[in-house]
């Protein structure tokens, strides 16, 4: 339960937003594995989403993600998922696959951000959805490098010393990847909500995205990177209210960079270097463009002490 009082009417009653239920959420998995090396995946799950406080309060406070003032509904209720998922998984070894997935997911009462415009700006404000449903397939595939043999005039690199980590062997390599299509709607009741788009995807939900990852990681080396690109399709940031567009965060490149290095034993130094690109980050409304931005690069350091 959440109790909003006002600061300049101590007197007036506070607003109260609650929620007071106990959820049963069943689940089953089932795996057949056929063979040494492939195996067949079945799920069904239930889930919830439950508002937290701030969202359940109506007074307003800035949105860590989007940046923007946002006031919460102390109406909002928990959100209900019933999720049900396939894989098909072929291993090459232990710690290489590839797969392939399809997955449903029904959504009662979802929750999503909705905007309006205020005295100085975009608002954003929180509403239940009547329901949602969401379907897709999934790629995965992860495998080391090792399997490709170098011709004879590439013979070369064997003998190669990269320097800070070791000399050059294919095993040492790998790559990962990831792909998904999704198709989302979402059902508006008109009668309560002022919502423009009745007939539109799940607010958050993204058509595709898609994730690589090339690395080193040596076992014999204290050494280990890898270099992580990352984007998704153009998705509904806030959904549009009396007439207005929705707003759609556009797609943009992300590139990030992680090298550890162990030593002394128990230590680890881990290096950071996150959003190389530094693309625009740009949200459209309409034809329009509501806001463009550049998030900044970042690095970090981190020490680690494993015992």
């Amino acid at each position: 339960m959440v109790e909003t009082v006002n600061l300049f009417n101590p007197n007036a009653p506070p607003v109260i937003g609650e929620i007071d239920q106990v959820d049963k959420l069943p689940s089953t998995a089932f795996t057949w594995a056929y063979s040494e090396n492939a195996q067949l995946r079945a799920a069904y799950a239930e889930s919830v989403n439950r508002p937290d406080f701030r969202e359940m309060a109506p007074a307003p406070y800035l949105d860590p993600l989007l940046d923007l003032v946002t006031v919460g509904n102390p109406d909002l209720v928990t959100a209900e998922l019933t999720n049900y998922d396939v894989r098909w998984e072929y291993y090459f070894s232990p710690s290489e696959s590839f797969s392939l997935a399809g997955f449903y997911k029904d959504f009662k009462n979802p929750i999503e951000k909705t905007f309006s415009s205020g005295g100085s700006g975009q608002i954003i404000t929180l509403q239940n959805a009547l329901a949602a449903d969401l379907f897709g397939v999934e790629v995965d595939y992860s495998q080391s490098l090792g399997w490709i043999r170098n011709p004879d005039w590439l013979n070369w690199l064997e003998k190669f010393d990269w320097g800070f980590i070791g000399p050059f062997d294919w095993d040492n390599y790998y790559i990962a990847f990831n792909y998904a299509w999704i198709q989302s709607s979402v059902q508006i009741d008109t009668d309560l909500s002022s919502q423009t788009n009745s007939d539109r995807p799940l607010q958050g939900q993204s058509p595709w995205v898609v994730n690589f990852q090339f690395g080193y990681n040596n076992p014999d080396s204290a050494n280990e990177w890898t270099l992580l690109f990352n984007e998704f399709g153009a998705r509904i940031s806030q959904a549009g209210v009396q007439g207005q567009p929705d707003i759609y965060e556009q797609p943009f490149p992300n590139l990030d960079f992680v090298y550890k290095r162990r030593f002394a034993d128990d230590w680890q130094i881990t290096l950071k270097l996150k959003n190389l690109l530094n693309p625009d980050v740009e949200y459209t409304q309409g034809e329009e463009t509501t806001r463009i931005f550049k998030l900044g690069r970042e690095i970090s350091l981190g020490l680690q002490w494993v015992y």
